[in-house]
């Protein structure tokens, strides 16, 4: 006997959701700053696209790969700039070596190289990430080489700085919903494509808030600690 399905007013034909859903409190709403959230900022993980160059369980490995692979890209920059004085139209796709064993591209290093901004290897920008679940790695955490750092900076601006967040997968991942908590960066691709990250503060430069950070952190002033679970947030979950 054939049973008749009726979508929902969610347009759900199989697995109808529960309405109570529709109340539940967004954890976070970028497209909406208005409404409701129980945090104010999130963030995706670490996207490198380069994972091969910019990530390595030794660090001495790291800072070979690293500054071999700058090395290559500034000389390139230069042949570049020389190249544009006398041939206007070469354009950056023609003109690169794409040689993976030498550099790997992405179209935010093609937009420094257009501009012919060089890089400056520093091993202090190497920083410990969770790149997979309970699985910590050096990591080259530089905006000029890690594809998308996305708010990363304001959540883990310097190493030792404290802070916890809540790694969700991504939506349209394939996996489990399995929330881990870190402590430090995560990888984008930490338990499915498009790790979302709820920290617990975020941090701003006091340069640009003229206002004076928490001592507590030990970093001399540089930065303001701030709550990232509003007032209104704290008292609604104070109240139930």
């Amino acid at each position: 006997m054939w049973e008749s399905i009726v979508p929902n007013e969610k347009h759900d034909w199989i697995n109808q959701r529960d309405d109570a859903f529709d109340t539940f409190i967004s954890l976070g709403d970028k497209k909406d700053k208005d409404s409701l959230t129980i945090f104010d900022d999130y963030s995706l993980g670490l996207g490198t696209n380069r994972d091969a160059w910019c990530y390595n369980f030794s660090k001495k490995n790291l800072v070979n790969n690293m500054a071999r692979m700058i090395e290559f890209y500034n000389k390139q920059v230069d042949s570049y700039k020389e190249r544009k004085e006398w041939d206007k139209e070469i354009t950056v796709d023609v003109f690169v070596d794409n040689d993976p064993t030498k550099i790997s591209w992405s179209s935010s290093l093609k937009s420094f190289f257009e501009r012919l901004i060089k890089s400056t290897f520093s091993d202090t920008t190497i920083r410990t990430a969770m790149y997979r679940p309970f699985c910590k790695n050096h990591v080259y955490y530089d905006k000029h080489w890690v594809h998308r750092l996305g708010q990363m900076p304001r959540i883990f601006p310097e190493p030792g700085m404290e802070n916890v967040i809540i790694g969700l997968c991504g939506k349209g991942g394939i996996k489990d919903f399995s929330p881990l908590i870190h402590n430090v960066p995560v990888d984008l691709n930490l338990q499915d494509a498009g790790t979302q990250c709820f920290p617990l503060y975020t941090y701003e430069p006091v340069n640009a808030t003229g206002l004076w950070q928490d001592r507590k952190n030990g970093r001399g002033g540089q930065y303001v600690k701030k709550e990232n679970i509003s007032d209104t947030m704290l008292q609604k979950f104070q109240e139930n």
